[in-house]
């Protein structure tokens, strides 16, 4: 994911439809040349029933807001294109962000006008490499046309068929430098890293951070780089009154988004012409005609220990071997109960965490507290397993940008040991650990000596009482200390930091 040189690529234009940005998403058709077909979040099987290749030029999805930089592009490179017909299945609105750059054009920090949340926060910026005048180009010679409200697909095709192109509007192909940032790639365990954070946004920075420090940069089918951490546990345990309200500002999700998306996770119907591989609620409660969800509720409510408890999404051969069909991120849901509180581990087999990660651990949230409330128990903490917890290229600038912003103040912040602290003390010639829980209650666990690295040992590294680094170097320094004070006799009092 280094950066891309910052000079202008030209070819003399063919003619002919040649997909760059994001290729093997796009499908070059036998029809108009000049008429291209965003199809949104329709799914494949479906289009393949409705249209033949005859009745567009290019055609293709667009999953996000921040898509809208890549129409342009592909565009530029193809500027036979001179209309782009926007139809199908709307899942998270994100043809607003080419709706809007048509309609306002970008504001002075390269941002979309009229593109902002129930903030006021812009929720998309371009790539300062792709010039406001070759955006007006584009603007200029494109027409979009939105027929989303159209539920017939002949009628798609009719319409699609009375526009009138045109000719190319310039006789190259010109390809836009990208501005990506380069990866650092230090040295890290990479498998199996773990983040705990007590609120679902905390935890969510802190994975971005990890990704951009320790994730692998590698190709992927959708014709773009990704960076990617393998096997990735983030654990919360973020309570539930007034969840909605403590979502911060500087999160790129809002209040009224997740809403939206919680009938994804929670709802047993799917979503009107949206891939049911997202549509997770209906796959949990109707996986062929079961509900597990409900099935796990009433054998959880006589078996409180069962380990039995798991819910999927994955459906053999289909999921495995079909590679043209969607496949569901989320695998599978398994729960236990102990100390009377519901546990949820949630398994994912692929996990965009700037696009996706939010929308689903919000939605994972309710779904486990409205678990607990009907097996009736009380709420635990929830660990979501990202096998490919990645960041797309083009996503990076933003997350970047998010963590430079917000990650210090995160970072500063003491993160409570769920092993339990030490009380250390100097009494009677000795270094005196004691041990106890999070609540200060003794454990029982107490450990005597003069040398502070036998000691640091025997509570670490032998009985493994401290799982986090910085509560490890606290300790240490502690322990250094108390060695000082007992070999110079001076007064040792820890530091309660």
């Amino acid at each position: 994911m280094a950066s891309n040189s910052s000079e202008i690529k030209r070819e003399v234009f063919d003619g002919t439809l040649k997909p760059h940005y994001y290729a093997p998403r796009l499908t070059v058709g036998r029809g108009e040349a000049g008429v291209a077909l965003c199809t949104l979040w329709t799914l494949e099987t479906v289009l393949a029933r409705v249209l033949s290749e005859s009745d567009f030029g290019l055609r293709g999805p667009l999953f996000s807001l921040r898509g809208a930089e890549y129409v342009v592009r592909n565009c530029l490179a193809n500027p036979v294109i001179r209309a782009i017909v926007v139809a199908g299945s709307d899942a998270n609105g994100s043809p607003e962000g080419l709706l809007k750059l048509v309609k306002n054009g970008l504001g002075p920090n390269n941002e979309i006008i009229g593109l902002e949340n129930e903030h006021g926060k812009h929720l998309v910026f371009f790539d300062p490499n792709l010039p406001v005048s070759a955006i007006d180009v584009f603007r200029e010679n494109v027409q979009i046309i939105d027929l989303r409200g159209e539920r017939d697909w002949r009628r798609v095709v009719a319409k699609m068929r009375e526009i009138k192109a045109g000719k190319p509007y310039s006789a190259e192909r010109v390809y836009y430098p990208e501005s990506l940032p380069a990866a650092n790639l230090l040295p890290s365990e990479r498998y199996g890293m773990r983040v705990e954070r007590e609120s679902i946004a905390d935890a969510w920075l802190d994975a971005i951070f990890h990704i951009r420090r320790f994730g692998v940069v590698k190709p992927s089918d959708k014709g773009r780089d990704l960076q990617e951490l393998s096997s990735l546990h983030v654990v919360l345990n973020e309570r539930m009154d007034g969840i909605l309200d403590r979502i911060p500002r500087w999160l790129p999700v809002t209040r009224n988004g997740i809403e939206n998306y919680l009938p994804v996770m929670l709802s047993g119907k799917p979503r009107e012409g949206v891939d049911v591989a997202y549509t997770y609620g209906m796959q949990f409660q109707n996986y062929n005609g079961l509900d597990q969800l409900a099935e796990i509720v009433t054998l959880m409510r006589t078996e409180w220990y069962t380990k039995r408890a798991v819910a999927i999404t994955w459906e053999l051969p289909d999921h495995l071997t079909n590679q043209i069909d969607s496949a569901p991120c989320v695998v599978d849901l398994m729960f236990l109960i102990q100390d009377d509180k519901l546990l949820m581990t949630a398994h994912f087999r692929s996990h965009d965490m700037f696009r996706a990660w939010l929308e689903n651990v919000y939605g994972l949230r309710f779904l486990q507290s409205e678990m607990a409330q009907k097996i009736g128990v009380g709420l635990g903490k929830l660990e979501v397993i990202s096998n490919s917890a990645h960041l797309w290229q083009d996503i990076v600038p933003d997350a970047d940008r998010v963590v430079a912003e917000q990650y210090p103040a995160l970072a500063s912040l003491w993160k409570e040991d769920p092993r339990g602290n030490f009380l250390i003390a100097v009494e009677g010639g000795q270094i005196v650990m004691t041990h106890v829980d999070t609540f200060g209650n003794p454990t029982g666990k107490v450990f005597r000596g003069t040398n502070g690295q036998e000691l640091y040992k025997d509570a670490i590294l032998r009985e493994g009482l401290v799982s986090l680094p910085d509560h490890a170097a606290y300790i240490a320094w502690e322990l250094g200390m108390a060695a000082i004070a007992l070999t110079t006799g001076s007064l040792y009092r820890q530091d309660r930091a």
